[in-house]
């Protein structure tokens, strides 16, 4: 069973592709958008459908890429406060080329 979809929820956002910009952040609260561009290695990401597995993982698919697993990563407190602006979000989602890495 597949389980494609636009978007996904985490927390209090949807996360969705976003051909130009990688993935898309909406706060279903504010409805505030902001995005995060995604890279593998040295090319340029840009998924077309986004995946939850069993275990709540996020996956995200591209044409050529295939299939890549977004791992949650949190940034230091500094970075990441709430009124920077910066961070459309508490957390960000990365590329995980191999697991654990």
């Amino acid at each position: 069973e597949h389980n494609q979809q636009l978007y996904v929820e985490k927390e209090e956002y949807l996360i969705g592709t976003s051909e130009e910009k990688g993935l898309q952040f909406i706060n279903k609260n504010t409805g505030e958008r902001s995005y995060q561009e995604l890279k593998t290695g040295s090319k340029d990401f840009s998924p077309t459908a986004l995946y939850h597995d069993p275990q709540g993982g996020i996956w995200s698919y591209s044409w050529g890429q295939g299939f890549v697993r977004l791992e949650e990563q949190t940034a230091i407190k500094l970075v990441n406060e709430d009124t920077n602006p910066e961070m459309g979000a508490p957390f960000i989602l990365a590329l995980e080329e191999e697991q654990g890495k």
